[in-house]
């Protein structure tokens, strides 16, 4: 017997027996008639008001179901529109499974939330404002309000589209399904097929997200992320607890993936593969603080207390690899010079993101950089403080051989360095990179080429060497097809500066076997217009105008200039000869001032003299059948001449090669 009560015991388990009995009749009942309209209307009746009340938004449902097993609420239909009628949330289905356990404690337990193909369409603006009013009613203390506690919330194929007219752009989300599972741990699992961002002035994001995170009372944990993007992927995984971090990462990078989502045209082939370590070093001045209480059903961080982490407490270590066209990087950085060739390497990256260093050994293959063309070239690439560096390059340059260092600023690249050591190159090429055909023989280049500001505006030396008889008669096919005096140098050296169009030359030194020639002046590319100061002295006046006229004999010095077109060259200045001769008619010395381009040779005023003798030429001379310059071949005359003592039949057939008689010969002459 029950004393308390003065109730047998048996008595009062029959009495609850019969209670329960009761109680599950009425229950059975109420599920019999779950599917009922008046159930669902009821049921309506009472949540549309309260949604309205939590959103401040027009509310409807369609059918809601009450289904006894598994114990659940299932609503079709769900809308939540503003006053214009537009939709900003919208569901197929919405699934409660309820528990009864707190339903004493005025609690109502769903143990899981299911929303199935939830569409979630609004401004920023207007989220916010929802958001406010719900803040708002969740703050509001009702005494006789049902306590609605969630256990987990899963979302099926949900999609996400919220504008934002202030930042003119959109977020799109497709396909997103994950759970929420709350209480003292949580743990969140989402998967989004296509997640795509859209602003102005920025690149369009279009990426697929797989995560799952647990949120502890002191930490969290990353169990994994996988962000993929035009084939790229990226992995990653951590914790995050007081204060401190860490996150392993695993990068896939296609070049091809960058160039569609930065809308680059260079070309995209490549990959770069990047492995290591992301880790938080504690801010001492402030350590974020991570708490539970209240964060249902998503973890919220104690803003007043916390400060995100900055770039100096951010550290990495990663281990790079892979290949890619430099001139995709080069179209990145808005670097105009010509730089192009496909580059691999294999280096790191450490320290913190606000002052990193980056180490790596590169190799390109078939590049161009500053319109030299590179066969294969070696280097350490090294970035620090902003600046990226190349060293200890070296590497096969037209047939030859090159060292090369360069830098350059970044992210912004408004200033590089580029020094160029060559040996033994191709001249043919050489001269090509500053876009001028001289016509000399083929030869090798030994020079330097620097290079520095925001342009490509080289300064350098030189020295050219013609092959040798051997070696040019292995490559007949590129030597110029007379042999004239461009054809028999032997040598050149000197200085040069490239500014835009403009090679400026100083000291060059140019040479044959029997001539010596010195000049200083500018050349302009665009024109293509010679502007030299000259001297000149030979042995002898015929290795300059061999094989076109061979007449012409002397020991001669030059001074003068060179202008003119590449074409057609203008020679002007005063030519001294000693021990000359000229068709035969031997001088002690010979002296003219003149202008001379391929079809004219124009004498100002020219003297023969020899013992007893005088002579002096004035006129032009034509040639209108040459081709080349110092073709002198089919002259025409028109000239003024004065005699003294001249023999007369020598004299006479410098022009009429018949000719002949005695004596000597005192005139003055008109030929033409």
């Amino acid at each position: 017997m029950d004393k308390k009560n003065d109730m047998p015991s048996d008595q009062k388990t029959r009495k609850r027996f019969f209670i329960f009995f009761a109680g599950a009749v009425i229950v059975l009942l109420i599920l019999f008639l779950a599917g009922a309209p008046a159930i669902s209307t009821a049921l309506k009746n009472v949540l549309i008001p309260e949604l309205k009340a939590l959103s401040g938004e027009n509310v409807t449902i369609g059918d809601i179901h009450l289904n006894p097993f598994p114990l659940s609420i299932e609503a079709k239909e769900v809308a939540v529109s503003d006053e214009r009628g537009n939709s900003l949330v919208a569901a197929e289905r919405v699934k409660a499974y309820i528990g009864l356990a707190g339903l004493l404690n005025k609690t109502l337990s769903i143990r899981r939330l299911v929303l199935k193909e939830p569409r979630v369409t609004a401004g920023r603006q207007k989220i916010e404002e929802v958001v406010r009013h719900i803040k708002a009613y969740l703050e509001k203390e009702r005494k006789d309000a049902l306590k609605v506690k969630i256990k987990a919330v899963e979302v099926v194929s949900g999609g996400i589209h919220i504008s934002d007219d202030a930042l003119n752009g959109v977020m799109d989300v497709k396909g997103l399904s994950g759970e929420v599972i709350i209480g003292e741990t949580q743990r969140i699992k989402a998967t989004v097929q296509e997640l795509m961002i859209d602003r102005e002035g920025w690149p369009k994001i279009a990426c697929d997200v797989n995560t799952a995170i647990v949120l502890k009372k002191d930490r969290v944990e990353i169990r994994h992320l996988h962000v993929g993007s035009y084939g790229s992927l990226f992995k990653g995984e951590g914790i995050y607890a007081q204060g401190k971090g860490s996150f392993k990462t695993n990068l896939s990078l296609l070049v091809n993936s960058v160039k569609r989502f930065l809308g680059l045209k260079e070309k995209g082939d490549g990959q770069i593969t990047a492995k290591g370590e992301i880790r938080i070093e504690k801010d001492e001045r402030s350590v974020p603080s991570i708490r539970a209480e209240k964060l249902s059903p998503s973890l919220k961080l104690q803003t007043e207390k916390a400060r995100l982490p900055g770039l100096d407490n951010i550290l990495v270590n990663l281990k790079l690899e892979g290949d890619f066209y430099i001139q995709t990087l080069m179209e990145l950085l808005k670097v105009k010079e010509r730089i192009e060739g496909l580059i691999d390497f294999d280096g790191e990256i450490t320290g913190p993101l606000s002052d990193f260093t980056g180490r790596a050994r590169a190799r390109l293959q078939k590049g161009n950089l500053f319109t030299v063309d590179i066969e294969s070239l070696k280097c350490n690439v090294i970035y620090k403080n902003g600046v990226i560096t190349f060293e200890d390059g070296y590497g096969m340059v037209y047939n030859g051989i090159a060292h090369a260092d360069a830098s350059m600023h970044l992210p912004v690249a408004d200033g590089f360095t580029v020094n160029v050591k060559f040996q033994a190159i191709d001249s043919r090429s050489a001269f090509k990179l500053i876009r001028w055909d001289p016509g000399i023989p083929d030869g090798k280049v030994d020079g330097e080429l620097l290079t520095s500001g925001s342009e490509f505006s080289p300064d350098g030396w030189f020295v050219y060497k013609a092959l040798g008889a051997v070696q040019r008669a292995r490559k007949k096919e590129t030597q110029p097809p007379t042999d004239n005096v461009l054809n028999r140098i032997t040598d050149i050296k000197g200085n040069y500066s490239l500014r835009g169009a403009h090679v400026s030359l100083s000291n060059l030194k140019i040479n044959t076997s029997l001539s010596n020639i010195s000049a200083n002046g500018t050349i302009d590319l665009e024109s293509k217009a010679l502007n030299l100061t000259s001297s000149l002295v030979t042995e002898t006046i015929s290795d300059l105008t061999s094989p076109y006229y061979r007449e012409a004999e002397g020991r001669g010095d030059f001074s003068g200039e060179i202008g003119g077109s590449f074409d057609d060259p203008r020679i002007s200045g005063r030519v001294t000869l000693t021990n000359s001769a000229i068709e035969g008619y031997k001088t002690d010395n010979f002296i003219a001032d003149f202008s001379y381009q391929k079809n004219l040779l124009h004498l100002r005023e020219s003297l023969f003299r020899s013992r007893g003798e005088e002579h002096r030429v004035k006129g032009k001379i034509s040639f209108p059948e040459a081709k080349e310059i110092f073709d002198l071949s089919m002259p025409v005359y028109d000239l003024s001449v004065t005699l003294r003592k001249a023999d007369f039949e020598r004299a006479v057939k410098v022009f009429y090669k018949e000719f002949t008689g005695t004596g000597t010969l005192s005139a003055d002459l008109k030929i033409g």
